[in-house]
C-alpha cells in the first residue's frame, strides 16, 4: 500500500492529528486528474519490449487477410455450388402413367387355375393374360418380375376398421384381388397416410409401378370412395418418385427407374418401398382414401 493511501486513512481516523491546511493540501492531491497516457507509456516502456514494423511486414500481413477472405468465399461459393448440384441430382422426379389398361374381370379365379392341369385351360390363361396384364402374374403365365422379385409384408400408417366381412387391410393392395383395397383409416382425406411393402432382401429392383386407383370393385364404391392424385415413393426412406395419377379405375403403369438394391450388391437386411398419400380425389360420399392394387414389373432375372 502506498504512503500516500496510509496517510489518508490516518488523516481519517485521527483528524485531530493534522491541521486544515494538511487535510486540504491531501483533499486537492487526490481530486488532481490523472494523465493516462503518461502513466501507460510509462508501463508500457517497463514491463513491454515493443519492436517497430517493418512496412513489408505489414503489408505481408494485409495480403495474407485479403487472400484468406478470397479463399474463404471461393469456398463457401464452391460448397453452395456443390449443395445445389446435389439437390438437383436428388430432386424428386415426378411420372405419370406412359400406358393405362380398362379395368376387367377376367371370368377366372386363380384358385381355379391352380386345380386345373389340361393344356387347353393353358391356353385360356395365356388368353386373358394377353387382355388383362395385372393377371399375367396371378395365372403364372410366362416369366415376369414376380420370377425373381419378393414382397414380404405389407404395412400402413392407418387403415379402416372392418365393417363386417369387409376388409381395408394393408395387404388388400397386393392380393391381386380388384374386389379388395387397402383404405387408409386416419381423419379426413388421408393426406400424408402410408403404405409400406417390405421386400426381401434377396427381391431384385423393379421399374415399373402398376396401380388400379380407388375402391374399384364397382363403379359406384369408386366414385363414393376418395382416390389418390399423387403419391409419393421413397426408398428406404430416401424419395425417389412422385407419381399423378389419373382420376380412373384403369391399371395404371409407370416406368420409375430402377428401384431397390444395386445390381451385384449385397443386401443384408429387407428394404421397403413407401407410398405416400400427397393428394386425392374426393370421393362423393367418403373422405377415405383407397389404393385397389399395387403390382410391379421389371427385369425378371
Amino acid at each position: 500500500m502506498s504512503s500516500v493511501t496510509n496517510k489518508f486513512r490516518d488523516m481519517q481516523e485521527h483528524p485531530e492529528n493534522y491541521t486544515d491546511e494538511h487535510i486540504e493540501s491531501m483533499i486537492d492531491y487526490i481530486d488532481k486528474p490523472v494523465d493516462v497516457e503518461d502513466k501507460w507509456s510509462k508501463f508500457e516502456a517497463k514491463h513491454f519490449a515493443v519492436k517497430p514494423v517493418r512496412k513489408t511486414h505489414l503489408w505481408r500481413n494485409v495480403a495474407a487477410i485479403v487472400a484468406t477472405a478470397f479463399l474463404i468465399a471461393g469456398g463457401s461459393f464452391a460448397t453452395k455450388t456443390v449443395i445445389n448440384k446435389i439437390s438437383v441430382e436428388n430432386a424428386v422426379k415426378e411420372f405419370t402413367p406412359y400406358k393405362t389398361y380398362p379395368y376387367k374381370l377376367p371370368n377366372m379365379s386363380a384358385e381355379k387355375y391352380k386345380n386345373q392341369i389340361d393344356s387347353d385351360y393353358l391356353d385360356e390363361c395365356a388368353k386373358i393374360a394377353a387382355e388383362y396384364l395385372m393377371f399375367a402374374e396371378v395365372y403364372n403365365v410366362g416369366c415376369s418380375w414376380y420370377c425373381g422379385g419378393n414382397t414380404k409384408e405389407t404395412k400402413a400408417s392407418s387403415f379402416l376398421s372392418e365393417n363386417g366381412a369387409i376388409s381395408c387391410a394393408p395387404g388388400n393392395a397386393k392380393d391381386r384381388n380388384l374386389h379388395t383395397a387397402w383404405v387408409e383409416g386416419a381423419e379426413g382425406q388421408g393426406i400424408g397416410e402410408y403404405l409400406d411393402i417390405v421386400f426381401d432382401k434377396q427381391s431384385i429392383p423393379f421399374d415399373e409401378i402398376h396401380i388400379i386407383n380407388g375402391y374399384a370393385k364397382s363403379q359406384r364404391v369408386w366414385e363414393e370412395n376418395s382416390r389418390v392424385k399423387e403419391l409419393k415413393i421413397y426408398y428406404n426412406d430416401v424419395p425417389v418418385a412422385i407419381l399423378k395419377l389419373k382420376d380412373t379405375r384403369d391399371e395404371q403403369l409407370f416406368k420409375v427407374g430402377m428401384i431397390g438394391p444395386k445390381r451385384g450388391s449385397k443386401v443384408k437386411n429387407d428394404w421397403i418401398v413407401r407410398f405416400e398419400i400427397l393428394d386425392v380425389y374426393p370421393g362423393s360420399k367418403y373422405e377415405d382414401t383407397a389404393i385397389t392394387e399395387i403390382l410391379f414389373d421389371g427385369p425378371c432375372h
